[in-house]
């Protein structure tokens, strides 16, 4: 086996185990390296960053209804941590949404063959610059 199939592989695996987080290593690193790739492959890469981003956005929801919460208590004595880890998942969500953006605009977008992948990734792009 090849080192591009070891790789498409083992993003399989990440993502039958449900762990996106290397997932995203492993297709930002099969990318990176041949921007050529797949349907196949393009699929994968989507699916590790629409989960990563997915948890991401799913904390942010939870996380902002525990602030408004807070925000209601008189006292307010944990509304600055609930804040402090709210900016915290945001943080994550912009560097994630950016991270991802700057491959489909620097790598992804620039060697891509045909309409059906420039079409593919201009909509992921759409969707990644929504969430930021």
């Amino acid at each position: 086996m090849d080192s591009r199939a070891k790789q498409v592989y083992y993003a399989k695996l990440c993502e039958q185990t449900e762990r996106y987080h290397e997932m995203v290593e492993v297709m930002k690193q099969l990318v990176t390296t041949s921007p050529d790739i797949t349907s196949h492959e393009r699929e994968l890469f989507n699916v590790a960053y629409k989960n990563t981003i997915g948890s991401r956005r799913a904390s942010w929801r939870i996380i902002s209804s525990i602030v408004q919460k807070e925000e209601m208590n008189p006292k307010g004595t944990r509304l600055v941590y609930a804040k402090n880890y709210k900016a915290r998942v945001e943080r994550e969500l912009e560097q994630t949404c950016t991270e991802v953006l700057g491959i489909i605009k620097n790598v992804l977008l620039p060697k891509c063959q045909g309409a059906e992948n420039r079409v593919y990734f201009h909509k992921m792009q759409g969707d990644y610059e929504r969430y930021i």
